[in-house]
């Protein structure tokens, strides 16, 4: 017991602010989620599974925590290898919710495989980025390459078809390019040559084509695509700027769909006002400034990448939800991490968050090796130079 409190005093004493800033959304999500279900018939049932999913990410960041990032990047093959094997599998035996073929169902919960990869995606590019980009080789063969192998796992979840989570393997795809000294020519290209699939995307699949066009005219639309926009902007309307209090969201509660997690943004917005989302938003934006500054100040750039990186998924996440929820976007079914309802989501951001724990402390652990082996060639040469010096005394003092 005694070990396990001092565990997690040097656990505390190590906080970085991405893992403060999962504490406090995952805490004060739970309290969103049992606001947005009191119209349920058991409003604590969603608040008290995420409570369980939230104790189980802990203990998953806990884990991580203590594993060396170097070890992991060297299975980071084997962690593509299976990430791959997940998203295969589930185009087989997955159930389809919402169009999309991408869950495994048990009796009590459901795993998202295209959740839990973010991370080993995120890692594997900015391993791959790091270690295999050859000098000997043209920039847009070493880019070429780098696409190849991004694109497995944005195939296959885009022929789920999941476009929200699709639209993040993207972009994360071309941030870690970017920030690993990418051309920015390249990345313009690789935007113009998505046009043509786009353009299938909509031919293929009419309700993408329906939701484009219920955000363009929601009013239009109010009795199908532009029905679900309407009542995001009412709920945050009615939230004014403080609020109406939790448990007293009567817009939310009443016409607003997916309230605990599509519409989560929207439903804490009504309860706690601009006030509230402007801090929720601020949350992230803190994040991803702390975790820039921090990586300019590690010594391992792989390591220092990869926190951003990392951030930068959750935060890009958080930035198409709540987007969607204010009307920037249309509706694509992203959660807001830590905060919407899901098992698979909020998991998969403590996993992150694990990861982000764990390349702080392997770069700590290398610097402090580092001086401690600059320091023990330091000490023999100080040692020969006081000899030097002491026997040259012993000379004068003979010589006079």
């Amino acid at each position: 017991m005694i070990s396990l409190i001092r565990y997690f005093k040097k656990f505390a004493n190590s906080f970085c602010p991405v893992l403060l800033c999962a504490i406090l959304l995952s805490s004060w999500g739970c309290l969103a989620i049992y606001n947005a279900s009191l119209q349920f018939p058991q409003p604590e049932y969603y608040a008290l599974k995420q409570s369980t999913w939230l104790l189980v990410g802990v203990v998953v960041a806990l884990g991580l925590y203590r594993v060396n990032s170097e070890f992991i990047f060297k299975n980071i093959k084997i962690l593509y290898i299976l990430g791959i094997l997940s998203l295969l599998l589930v185009m087989f035996a997955g159930h389809t919710h919402n169009h999309m073929k991408g869950w495994f169902h048990t009796g009590w919960f459901s795993i998202q495989p295209s959740e839990f990869c973010k991370p080993l995606f995120c890692l594997f590019l900015c391993w791959y980025c790091h270690t295999q980009f050859s000098k000997e080789e043209s920039d847009l063969k070493n880019y070429l390459k780098y696409l190849a192998c991004a694109f497995p796992f944005i195939a296959l979840v885009a022929v789920q078809p999941d476009f929200g989570t699709t639209l993040i393997y993207l972009v994360v795809t071309f941030a870690v390019y970017w920030i690993f000294g990418g051309r920015i020519k390249y990345l313009g290209v690789s935007a113009l040559a998505m046009i043509p699939a786009m353009i299938t995307i909509l031919y293929k699949y009419p309700y993408v084509l329906g939701r484009i066009q219920g955000f363009l005219n929601p009013e239009a639309h109010s009795a199908g695509a532009g029905f679900h926009l309407l009542q995001l902007e009412r709920s945050i309307a009615r939230g004014g700027f403080w609020g109406q209090s939790l448990g007293k969201g009567l817009w939310s509660q009443g016409y607003l769909p997916l309230t605990h997690n599509d519409s989560i943004f929207a439903s804490f917005c009504e309860a706690v006002g601009f006030v509230g989302g402007f801090a929720l938003i601020l949350v992230f934006i803190v994040a991803l400034y702390a975790s820039n500054k921090k990586r300019r100040r590690m010594q391992n750039s792989l390591y220092g990448n990869t926190l951003f990186v990392m951030v930068f998924c959750l935060a890009f996440q958080a930035f198409i939800h709540i987007s969607v929820n204010v009307q920037l976007l249309p509706p694509t079914g992203i959660t807001l991490p830590f905060f919407s309802y899901g098992g698979s989501s909020l998991i998969s951001s403590f996993l992150i968050v694990g990861f982000c724990k764990s390349v702080i402390e392997t770069d700590k652990r290398e610097r402090r090796l580092l001086k401690s082996k600059e320091s023990g060639e330091v000490q023999p040469l100080k040692e020969n130079l006081n000899s030097i010096e002491t026997a040259l005394v012993e000379k004068v003092e003979i010589a006079s």
